[in-house]
């Protein structure tokens, strides 16, 4: 029987690690390139929808046995910890953002200034986060 950090295991966190920086991408790619005609409403949906999944894996992350691996259980807190990172963003921005329906093109000065917000935190987290990823566990972006 292999220890908790054996073959397994790691194939687990490569995966865990790979799908945070899948949601992590995703986001990114909609605040680069946002979909034509979209709104930050439209928009602020997405984010709830990925913060929803980065609260799943960080869930599953703290709740996985590890056994008596402090690295392994040291690893998972990290992934968690990057995880609820940015969820709690992904739910800010959407927080902000939710009630600005017009288009991008064509947002009033409030609206305007909440985009600009949500994007320039959200697009410093994400990627902080897969930088980290990239150096935890060795993801590509």
């Amino acid at each position: 029987m292999f220890p908790a950090s054996q073959p397994a295991d790691v194939v687990h966190e490569g995966c865990e690690a790979a799908e945070l920086a899948a949601t992590a991408c995703e986001i990114l790619n909609v605040l680069d390139h946002p979909p034509l005609g979209a709104s930050p409403a439209v928009l602020a949906l997405r984010w709830q929808r990925a913060a929803h999944s980065c609260r799943e894996l960080a869930n599953r992350e703290i709740l996985r046995d590890t056994g008596t691996d402090t690295a392994a259980a040291e690893r998972r807190r990290q992934l968690a910890e990057l995880a609820v990172r940015l969820a709690v963003n992904a739910e800010w921005a959407a927080v902000v953002c939710r009630t600005h329906t017009a288009p991008l093109d064509g947002l009033d000065a409030n609206a305007a200034k909440a985009w600009t917000a949500a994007h320039g935190v959200l697009h410093h987290t994400v990627t902080g986060v897969l930088s980290l990823l990239s150096n935890l566990h060795g993801t590509e972006s």
